[in-house]
């Protein structure tokens, strides 16, 4: 396996995982969020974006990190010691981790997806943290009944 087949593998992992996660989500207060109106001066709301972001920054950085990790443990396993020697994942990682980083940041991801992306970082075995990365998927809205539709 070559260089490019770790970065592919990294890649597949983390577009798989963090794609459907990134996008879709809007930044939303918990107010606005729980149906209540959001009554915010645009300094505090300003503020309160800042704070997310700023979450939002630690978590990808957190979870790109965790993920290529996983994809190193997935490569060790996979390959033959020899084959696992000349990746040398070391030197793959920057360019891996900018990627992840400009793909996870220019996503507006809400509230809820930051939180669950740091739910997921208490449990960094990869067999559970990447599972544990679908469920900041953005929600779909529950299909209205046939009773409701007059």
């Amino acid at each position: 396996m070559s260089r490019v087949s770790v970065i592919g593998v990294a890649s597949v992992l983390a577009l798989a995982v963090l794609a459907p996660a990134c996008s879709g989500g809007t930044h939303e207060s918990a107010a606005t969020q729980q149906g209540q109106p959001s009554e915010q001066s645009p300094e505090s709301r300003e503020a309160a974006l800042a704070r997310l972001r700023k979450r939002q920054e630690a978590a990808c950085e957190s979870v790109g990190k965790t993920l290529f990790a996983c994809a190193v443990e997935d490569a060790r396993t996979s390959m033959s010691p020899e084959e696992f020697a000349k990746l040398e994942p070391e030197k793959l990682e920057p360019e891996y981790m900018s990627r992840f980083l400009d793909d996870c940041l220019s996503s507006d991801m809400s509230p809820r997806q930051i939180g669950v992306y740091e739910g997921c970082l208490q449990d960094t075995r990869c067999a559970t943290f990447v599972p544990c990365l679908d469920s900041a998927r953005p929600q779909q809205p529950a299909p209205e009944s046939a009773g409701d539709a007059r």
